[in-house]
Order: C-alpha cells, then structure tokens, then sequence
C-alpha cells in the first residue's frame, strides 16, 4: 500500500499466531483478518504474542487482510511493571538470607577454630 492511499486503521486483539509473521487477528467489530508484521515493527524487533492488542491498516480494496502497525498497550503491561517489583524485592531478600548464612558460618568456623587452639 503507498503512502498515498488511505487505508482503514483499526485496533484488534491477535487470535492465532501462523507462520513468517503472519497472524490472525479479530477487529473490534468481531471481524477476522489475516495481517502480516509491517517492516517497522520487524525491524525495530516487536515482539507480538497470542492476546497482544494491536492496531491493523486495512487496504479498502481487500478487507480480509491487513498489517499491523505498532502493538498497543495494554493493562496486563503494567502488571509486568509489578512483577518485576517482586522480584526486585525477592532478590534482596535472598541476598540479605545468604549475607545472614554467610556470617553465621564463619561465626562457627571462627569459634571451632578457637576450640583447637
């Protein structure tokens, strides 16, 4: 599609992910479409997942495919934001229990040290 031509852009929710970026998209007016990745999202290394909200360009000449330009975000993003919180804080916590175990430990080597002295 050149730039010249205006196609219809629409948002849609990915249903089936098929072979050499295509997909099978279904619109928000309940409509399936098979769309390929636009080179943009390809290049710029997107990566779109079964569930993922996307916004499809449709060429008024044929409306049963489509591309997709960009991949939309989502309340589920901010969710990933959230874990990976918990897992920062995990990971302190499991520094802080290894830094404990780590003293205790030397605290029993020094003290049998002292016994066989």
């Amino acid at each position: 599609m050149n730039k010249k031509q205006n196609g219809l852009k629409l948002p849609g929710v990915v249903q089936k992910c098929l072979s050499n970026g295509m997909f099978l998209v279904e619109l928000e007016n309940r409509f399936s479409v098979l769309a390929h990745i636009s080179g943009r999202v390809r290049i710029n290394c997107i990566r779109i997942l079964l569930g993922d909200h996307v916004l499809v360009e449709m060429s008024l000449y044929d409306l049963s495919r489509g591309r997709i330009l960009s991949r939309l975000k989502t309340k589920n993003r901010n969710r990933n934001i959230n874990t990976n919180r918990n897992r920062n804080i995990n990971r302190n916590r499991n520094r802080n229990i290894n830094r404990n175990r780590n003293r205790n430990i030397n605290r029993n080597r020094n003290k049998n040290r002292k016994k066989k002295l």
